[in-house]
């Protein structure tokens, strides 16, 4: 069985290192590993971090709660918890986590991926 970061684990490193994105995986199915959001969340805010989710195995499996921990982003897909033909891409992204985007003064070098770009089209 797998382990789970603790606050005190993800505190200690987050203020280390003082990245500027914190991601994590919520559930892993090779392990049975299911991380709680609220240590990795709010140890990030203290070091006003993105919070990043890969929910790929989890949406539709166990709870999420994307607002309520306060994940930045977080991102899934349709075949796996959901139970759904593969091919689509669930993706939520916090009004700071645009805010962050919007603030961007270097262009992204690639056009995948770019959610800038993505937002200028809808």
């Amino acid at each position: 069985m797998g382990t789970t970061f603790s606050y005190e684990e993800a505190a200690k490193f987050l203020q280390r290192e003082r990245p500027r994105v914190s991601p994590f995986v919520h559930a892993e199915t090779s392990t049975g590993a299911l991380q709680d959001p609220g240590p990795i969340c709010k140890a990030a805010r203290e070091v006003d971090a993105l919070v990043i989710a890969d929910t790929v195995t989890s949406l539709g499996a166990a709870p999420v709660n994307v607002d309520a921990h306060g994940i930045d982003i977080a991102y899934s897909c349709t075949q796996k918890g959901l139970s759904c033909p593969p091919g689509l891409a669930p993706f939520t992204a916090s009004a700071h986590a645009l805010e962050r985007l919007n603030a961007r003064k270097t262009p992204v070098r690639e056009w995948y991926l770019d959610l800038k770009l993505l937002a200028e089209v809808l």
